[in-house]
């Protein structure tokens, strides 16, 4: 985990005009990853909404197929307590709502 790599700005305001639609969002995070048994770098965006995943996914992953070649998306509601707070540690919002502050 952690802050991608490079300049990541055009790719935070593509994805904070997906997030845009929901309600819900409290903040937004782009972190790398890894999965067991992958040499690839991975690049994901983590989702804390208050909106259930089911009424997000459908308009972002369509976003997100128009503008990105590749990201992962997750949602803080399937992860681990602990991930999440590792997570929170390592890597600041890009995308937060002014009430989750």
């Amino acid at each position: 985990m952690g802050e991608p790599a490079g300049d990541v700005k055009v790719l935070k305001e593509v994805l904070k005009n997906g997030l845009s639609h929901d309600a819900g969002l409290r903040r937004a995070y782009l972190t790398r990853i890894y999965y067991e048994g992958d040499k690839k770098i991975r690049v994901a965006l983590c989702v804390d909404t208050e909106s259930p995943p089911q009424q997000v996914i459908r308009p972002l992953t369509a976003h997100c197929a128009e503008h990105v070649s590749s990201i992962d998306i997750m949602f803080f509601s399937d992860l681990d307590q602990h991930l999440i707070d590792k997570l929170e540690s390592i890597v600041a919002p890009f995308c937060e709502s002014p009430r989750s502050r």
